[in-house]
């Protein structure tokens, strides 16, 4: 009998190996060691509660209100004769994970509640990425990246589930390095 062929209880996390292949994200840095990669899924037990998806930049506009007349008159080509775009903002929610459960099922009665637990999780995060100017490579993307600043802004923990909730401001391009090269690829 599979997962998907009995009744799982209210309060279950169902994780599969998928979705843990695909929500993971690696996040590389520099340090006085050099260039540190974490997984978030190998190396924190964190996986993000929904697919990650880095919010597209929004383009830089600008509309000028003639008095008197219809509508607005768009500058925003005229500097470059293209549009341009903001850095990419947003967040990507992780809840926190027992790595002593199997990966199949999580019971959140059974989660990492512990107050000792989800204090090691928090601040090994905090002190590992808290403010720093990265890459991140979405697992179900690997060969690209973007590259900014990351940083911890929220995290809450209950008697059910921990979550931590990860903000970034990233450069408006998705980037790859091709035979040593750095390249923009596009959105």
């Amino acid at each position: 009998m599979g997962v998907h062929d009995r009744t799982i209880p209210m309060g279950t996390i169902l994780v599969s190996q998928m979705a843990i292949n695909v929500h993971s994200i690696n996040i590389a840095f520099n340090d006085t060691n050099g260039t540190t990669e974490i997984n978030t899924w190998d190396d924190w037990h964190i996986v993000a509660s929904t697919r990650p998806v880095i919010t597209p930049p929004s383009p830089k506009t600008k509309f000028v209100d003639i008095p008197g007349g219809n509508g607005t008159l768009d500058l925003t080509e005229v500097l470059t004769n293209s549009v341009t775009y903001n850095d990419r903002t947003g967040d990507i929610e992780f809840i926190v994970l027992n790595p002593n459960i199997s990966v199949v099922e999580y019971d959140v009665k059974t989660l990492p509640a512990s107050y000792d637990r989800w204090a090691e999780v928090y601040s090994t995060i905090i002190n590992s990425v808290h403010g720093k100017k990265v890459s991140l490579r979405l697992a179900d993307d690997k060969d690209n990246f973007y590259s900014g600043r990351i940083w911890i802004n929220q995290w809450q923990s209950d008697q059910e589930y921990s979550n931590i909730t990860i903000s970034y401001n990233l450069y408006p391009y998705k980037m790859r390095t091709e035979g040593g090269e750095l390249v923009i690829v596009g959105f």
